[in-house]
């Protein structure tokens, strides 16, 4: 059985276009599939319903909306009975990716997922989404060009949630650390430890302050964290010297 995909989009709102090959069967999106001939990465996330013999895909542009790809991840959590939202989900993926020794993606997922009905096909799509999102985050964080940011509600909600989501993210990038191996800050380079403190502090973030300078300064607090978390995976994990075929560098 085949379907007619006229686009798709994946967790991060980027479309892909294509005909579909496949479906395996009525009861499967070809999201699902492994990549299809057609191009699709193996690791779109949409959402989609499905008709007949053929899918209805909504497609986004992430560049317009950004906060599709928080959305997203909420909803397939959401359906498979997760332990974390999407900003609780990032802001620990984050942490263990930054902690001195971390943990596997499986081990993390767990954490997610365990406290589910994550046998389930809800939960098997969201576990593909998950290892989608622990893949790009992945690259992200270790970008030259500083493509990192963190998965926030969009600008259409209010601030009172986005500070709330933020300050979710905070504590569970340093429960993500903590599942990493750090026991204490003390042990940390002096600029880790200050970021980290902040973050501690930013836990506790006033949700219910709003306006224009209220706007801005969480604007700010999220530049913030989105460099800070970045300092905290270099420090922590510092590039190899680029040696450039064993001559010294003076």
């Amino acid at each position: 059985m085949r379907g007619g995909v006229s686009a798709i989009v994946d967790y991060r709102g980027r479309t892909y276009s294509g005909q579909c090959q496949e479906t395996r069967g009525n009861a499967h999106c070809p999201l699902f599939c492994e990549p299809l001939s057609w191009g699709c990465p193996g690791r779109v996330i949409a959402l989609a319903k499905q008709t007949s013999s053929s899918f209805i895909l909504i497609s986004h542009d992430f560049q317009s909306d950004e906060g599709l790809a928080h959305q997203l991840l909420n909803e397939a959590l959401t359906r498979a009975n997760a332990a974390a939202d999407a900003s609780q989900t990032h802001g620990m993926l984050c942490g263990v990716l930054c902690a001195p020794h971390g943990i596997n993606a499986e081990e993390w997922m767990a954490e997610i997922l365990d406290h589910g009905g994550h046998t389930n096909a809800s939960g098997s799509q969201c576990r593909r989404l998950l290892q989608a999102l622990h893949e790009d985050t992945v690259h992200q964080i270790g970008d030259d060009n500083m493509s990192f940011r963190l998965l926030l509600p969009g600008d259409g909600e209010s601030l009172a949630n986005r500070a709330e989501a933020l300050a979710a993210w905070c504590e569970s990038f340093l429960y993500g650390m903590a599942l990493g191996g750090l026991e204490r800050f003390e042990d940390l380079p002096e600029n880790a430890r200050e970021i980290l403190t902040d973050m501690a502090d930013f836990t506790r973030i006033d949700t219910e302050e709003d306006g224009e300078a209220a706007e801005h300064a969480y604007v700010e607090l999220v530049e913030y964290l989105r460099m800070g978390a970045l300092l905290v995976n270099a420090e922590l994990h510092p590039a190899p010297p680029d040696h450039r075929g064993g001559e010294s560098l003076h």
